[in-house]
């Protein structure tokens, strides 16, 4: 049987389907057309890549604690929240989301507070797909 991607959508967004998420599982937030892998997991955050061209990633953050902001003329409210982190000149510190270690740092300067979710470049997670590395489904519905 192929492996699906599981639809959680609103109040189906738990704490527990963020916690069930693996090193290896592709995600989509709200309307993505392409999946990130996820790269690497804490306690609080969620790190997602996909290769972009060369050796250049895309990445994006997964804070496990739910916020309320106001954007683009919306309140958003008790939701969780997906973005970069919110360093003015992107990637200065040189993590490279392709070596694990660097992930493991990065994820410890979110932990410590060194650096943050952006609040300029987040959405709210609406809905998210899942699809479970190596088949398994630990989220299904």
């Amino acid at each position: 049987m192929k492996n699906e991607y599981i639809d959680f959508v609103n109040d189906e967004v738990t704490l527990e389907i963020l916690n069930n998420l693996k090193i290896g599982d592709k995600v989509k937030i709200n309307d993505w057309k392409k999946p990130l892998t996820v790269k690497g997991v804490s306690e609080n955050y969620v790190i997602m890549n996909r290769r972009y061209k060369c050796d250049d990633y895309i990445y994006s953050i997964i804070e496990k604690k739910k916020s309320s902001y106001r954007h683009n003329g919306r309140d958003w409210n008790d939701m969780f929240i997906c973005g970069t982190d919110d360093r003015i000149f992107g990637n200065m510190y040189g993590y490279a989301f392709n070596n694990q270690k660097d992930i493991d740092r990065y994820l410890n300067d979110l932990e410590t507070g060194e650096m943050n979710v952006s609040y300029r470049n987040r959405v709210a997670v609406e809905s998210i797909l899942i699809k479970h590395n190596k088949g398994e489904n630990k989220n299904e519905k």
